[in-house]
């Protein structure tokens, strides 16, 4: 898992950047500076100093370095109050910055933003297919992390014919797990509704603003059996009916029919295997 994460983090730091270029935010916004970022350094540096203080705070007082030193001596002090508060915690807190930043910051800064939406779109999603890929890329290794957890969790207990030190995890590891799973889900969701909710806002808005220009041309507009168009203005009437039925079509989630179906298997799996395991 650690190596997982730190490989992850870099990842989707790679991904962000590409994301960005495909869809041209730095030229399109008049502050390309809130694009410049995948997270916010503040928001990482406090995960990092919470994690590292936990880790210690929980070695001293829970776990207690005379516990420490009589189960595993020198070894287990070191582990625990150096390798896993400033190896492992950092690490951890990085990737989870990392993962606040795809699902809950960039959609924000998007929502926030002066860019439009990208009407021409083959695809008809605006645009927004590579942020509602990363949003479902860090979700998805999110969820391979907490199929890992569970395993880890349960497996020594399924081993414990082979392993004299396995216990079996009770109700409050299963709660603990299904809190993480549920603020996992959430914050997915958080990512693809608050696209969602700006997709549909520019589309609206702009088809409001078309229609009021295409109705200048036209004599009676709310009557369609009055309705009558000059000769003169059908030819731009006509290039403003185009745009609206662009507009129109373009869909106002950033996902595909096929990445709607993997989310849901996303969501699914890592609580059916926790049960399943917890079961056996």
């Amino acid at each position: 898992m650690l190596i997982g994460a730190a490989a992850v983090t870099q990842l989707l730091h790679d991904r962000y950047a590409a994301a960005i270029d495909e869809m041209n935010l730095i030229e399109r916004a008049e502050n390309p500076q809130q694009f410049g970022q995948l997270t916010s350094t503040p928001l990482t540096v406090g995960l990092v100093l919470a994690g590292t203080g936990f880790t210690v705070a929980n070695a001293v007082f829970v776990l207690g370095l005379p516990n420490l030193y009589d189960v595993g001596g020198i070894a287990d002090l070191i582990q625990f109050l150096v390798i896993i508060p400033f190896g492992y915690a950092p690490i951890f807190a990085l990737f989870l910055s990392t993962y606040i930043g795809v699902e809950i910051l960039v959609p924000r800064r998007i929502a926030a933003s002066d860019i439009g939406l990208y009407y021409h779109d083959p695809e008809k999603l605006g645009g927004m297919r590579p942020i509602g890929e990363l949003v479902k890329i860090a979700y998805y290794f999110s969820i391979i992390g907490l199929i890992i957890y569970a395993i880890a969790l349960y497996g020594p207990y399924l081993l414990r014919n082979y392993l004299s030190w396995a216990v079996e995890p009770g109700w409050i590891a299963s709660v603990l797990f299904t809190g993480v799973w549920v603020v996992t889900l959430a914050t997915m969701v958080y990512g693809l509704h608050t696209l969602h909710t700006f997709m549909r806002r520019q589309k609206r808005e702009k088809i409001q603003q078309l229609d009021e220009n295409a109705r200048e041309y036209v004599e009676e507009p709310w009557d369609i059996e009055q309705f009558e168009l000059p000769e003169e203005s059908q030819e731009r009437y006509e290039d403003l009916r185009t745009r609206m039925e662009l507009v129109s079509a373009t869909k106002e989630y950033p996902a595909t029919f096929t990445m709607w179906a993997q989310l849901t298997v996303g969501v699914i799996a890592p609580k059916a295997i926790q049960l399943i395991l917890s079961s056996l």
